[in-house]
């Protein structure tokens, strides 16, 4: 499916996406207290959902653009061999 984000995507964490720390701290502590999956509804390239999967939380990432979910992925496999 096509958006019209994804001219932009490789931009996308730069500029648009930019959480700050005390926007990710409350998403963590949210779903830490609450202790339960949560879901991460335009997740663009996956920084609030990444973070929130470091503390162990299940973490449902649903984006209808399919090169933000590819960057995700890449994004997923940076962390995962630790980089």
């Amino acid at each position: 499916m096509y958006s019209k984000l994804d001219p932009v995507v490789k931009y996308y964490d730069f500029s648009l996406a930019s959480c700050s720390k005390d926007e990710i701290g409350y998403y963590k502590n949210l779903t830490q207290k609450e202790n339960s999956p949560c879901a991460d509804l335009g997740c663009g390239t996956g920084i609030l959902s990444i973070e929130i999967a470091k503390q162990k939380t299940r973490v449902y990432s649903i984006d209808n653009s399919e090169f933000m979910l590819s960057q995700f992925s890449n994004h997923s496999v940076l962390i995962w061999k630790g980089r």
